[in-house]
């Protein structure tokens, strides 16, 4: 195919195909010489992974797949976005952060002769602690200690870091590609304090409401909404750079409307895919509401484009938005997978990533009825081999 950027998508598909081979050889290796009840951690659980997929029937299958993939999704929320005090890692850090890395960076940067807003911050947010323990001693003007107790935590945990996150976002925004993408993982877990911050916000505001729509919203959607957005950003940082690869020659639509079009687009996206895909009893059947999201995440990717500030022009966005969508850029008159092309079908990635997971369930599933759970290695390997071999076939066909 003679399309602009074609190639980069064939190369893609290259490179899968050559890691999934080898990585499953490596696992097949792995295996040999090894008696069928070895024990181990990870071997036991490969074991029992692919003990419930042979006892799975093919029609219960995506049944599975959802009830893993939510089970999972609900476990990795409530670990690195519920309270902080179960991570240690993540309250580390962010201590560290807060404390240390931020307060001496503003004051570099105010000594070098930068802004001294975020210094200034940081003493006014220490003053009113100290102020705040002696009222507390005091036990004297409560209603003073409860706003200055909630001037904090906005301060600590939204403003410091979403300030600097920004101000970061900002600078990497007008630095070349290459650049942007690796300051991208320097600025990324700051807004996922940010975020997390949002959603324990959130699930303090939920316990306060009667069991409704509004409370479902703010305990799961939300949650999964907020905890996709550093890796949303990434992402959008990754789109960037697939552009400019893909077609070198056009621009890089890097400014925060595309960015914040794509947190509100691709987190959506994001929040209607797992949810479209739980299991819920009693319900649409799962196809059903699989193609409603499939349908609402096209029509966010429809208004990436515009919302982000891609298009020029009121009267020709959705047109332009459809013709994009479907691989034709403006600028050149013709089909090409440059930058924009990426950016679009950005919100379509969660989707993808389930339907993979689904490809790969069933890839699974085929290697089960040829094979016992006693050898996980050699099964796991042998399923990631066939996968890529399907990557190489579309290589090829590409």
């Amino acid at each position: 195919m003679n399309i602009p950027g074609i190639e980069f998508v064939d190369g893609l598909f290259s490179v899968t195909a050559i890691i999934l081979a080898a990585v499953g050889l490596f696992l097949v290796f792995l295996d040999l010489g090894q008696t069928a009840d070895a024990g181990g951690g990870l071997r036991a659980a490969l074991r029992k992974g692919w003990a419930g997929l042979a006892d799975t029937g093919w029609r219960l299958l995506p049944g599975l797949v959802a009830r893993q993939l939510a089970v999972r999704s609900d476990a990795f929320i409530e670990h690195w976005f519920g309270q902080s005090e179960d991570n240690m890692l993540a309250s580390n850090v962010f201590m560290a952060m807060t404390l240390v890395v931020i307060p001496l960076a503003a004051l570099v940067n105010m000594l070098r002769g930068g802004s001294a807003f975020l210094f200034l911050v940081v003493l006014a947010i220490f003053a009113a602690y100290v102020l705040l323990m002696i009222l507390g001693e005091m036990r004297r003007a409560q209603k003073l200690t409860a706003f200055i107790s909630v001037a904090i935590f906005a301060a600590v945990f939204f403003f410091v870091p979403g300030y600097v996150f920004t101000s970061l976002t900002g600078r990497l925004l007008n630095m070349p590609i290459g650049h942007a993408v690796l300051g991208s993982i320097l600025a990324a877990p700051l807004l996922y304090f940010v975020c997390q911050s949002a959603v324990l916000a959130a699930r303090l505001g939920a316990r306060r409401l009667q069991a409704g729509p509004l409370k479902s919203v703010l305990d799961r959607q939300f949650a999964v909404f907020a905890a996709s957005l550093p890796f949303v950003y990434l992402a959008t940082y990754g789109a960037f750079l697939a552009g400019h690869l893909a077609v070198a020659d056009l621009p890089v639509h890097s400014n925060w409307r595309m960015m914040l079009a794509s947190f509100l687009a691709t987190g959506l996206a994001a929040a209607i895919t797992l949810e479209a895909a739980r299991p819920h009893a009693g319900r649409l059947a799962t196809a059903g509401r699989l193609l409603i999201g499939l349908l609402i995440i096209a029509v966010l990717a429809l208004g990436l484009g515009p919302l982000g500030g891609a298009f020029p022009g009121a009267s020709a966005n959705l047109e332009l938005a459809w013709q994009v969508l479907f691989g034709f850029d403006p600028r050149i008159g013709g089909p090409a997978l440059g930058p924009l092309f990426w950016l679009v079908h950005l919100p379509f990635l969660p989707p993808l990533l389930l339907a993979l997971l689904y490809f790969g369930a069933g890839i699974a599933k085929l290697v089960a009825l040829f094979g016992g759970p006693s050898r996980p290695y050699m099964m796991s390997g042998i399923a990631l081999a066939l996968m890529g071999a399907a990557a190489a076939a579309v290589a090829s066909f590409i």
